[in-house]
């Protein structure tokens, strides 16, 4: 409803292009009350969408899955590269600089 009035005060209208409804509104009169109706829709999709949202991440969470970016490196690839860097077996200098970056996004500490 907030931005049916925000329309209505800048005067700005609706033009509805194909439909039944065909036709360009006035914020004021006639055109006031279908802006209103359109809003309370629009507010009503908003609301469906954002609550099966929520509900499809609990269900995915109670599965096991939390959602976001998979990590890049898994703990025993972490492990071993970090016993190549002690070891002293040479590395690309890409190679090194993503080790600690991924180190990082894995969570472990050095």
């Amino acid at each position: 409803m907030a931005l049916s009035a925000t329309l209505q005060e800048r005067e700005i209208g609706l033009e509805l292009l194909t439909g039944a409804l065909t036709g360009i509104y006035d914020p004021h009169g006639m055109g006031a009350m279908l802006f209103a109706v359109l809003a309370v829709g629009a507010e009503l999709d908003r609301n469906y969408i954002r609550e099966k949202t929520l509900e499809g991440q609990q269900a995915a969470a109670a599965k096991g899955n939390h959602g976001g970016r998979p990590k890049v490196i898994d703990d025993d690839t972490l492990i071993f590269t970090r016993a190549l860097r002690h070891q002293g077996t040479p590395m690309p200098d890409g190679h090194q600089r993503r080790d600690r970056c991924d180190a990082d996004v894995a969570g472990a500490t050095s």
